[in-house]
């Protein structure tokens, strides 16, 4: 099994490599109302909503968390798009999905409870950016 610091990094790893360009992956809060998506048009922060004070290897739980957002489009500011939204969907369980894969000397990594897996829509219509907000358990 792997450790925490390990986790994370493969984490924003996943999230570059799912879309190199169009990603900006942080580890840790976003303000998203100062987030340049001209520059970068998605953006996600991975964020540890959970883990263990007192790690055990190979017999910890974390819950990770997802901030995905990206701008609404011009001239959409009343309406959330839903196929952007369902964008933001499949690469976070693109993500998910290699995470679950996450395979080292032949022994994996993690195993992700994908039952836990929750999804929320956010949204700021004053400042025009849409988004998710997913949280799923780890054990590590």
């Amino acid at each position: 099994m792997s450790d925490l610091p390990a986790l994370l990094t493969k984490l924003r790893e996943l999230w570059a490599e799912r879309a190199p360009t169009a990603y900006r992956v942080r580890r840790g809060a976003v303000n998203w109302s100062a987030f340049d998506f001209k520059q970068h048009p998605r953006g996600v922060a991975i964020i540890l909503e959970e883990s263990p004070l007192l790690p055990q290897p190979g017999n910890n739980r974390a819950t990770i968390g997802f901030e995905v957002f990206a701008a609404m489009h011009t001239g959409e500011a009343e309406n959330l798009d839903d196929g952007v939204l369902e964008e933001l969907r499949d690469d976070a369980r693109a993500v998910i999905g290699g995470i679950a894969e996450w395979v080292v000397d032949g022994r994996p990594q993690c195993d992700v409870d994908l039952n836990s897996a929750v999804v929320d829509e956010a949204y700021d219509l004053r400042r025009g950016v849409q988004g998710i907000l997913v949280s799923f358990d780890v054990l590590f």
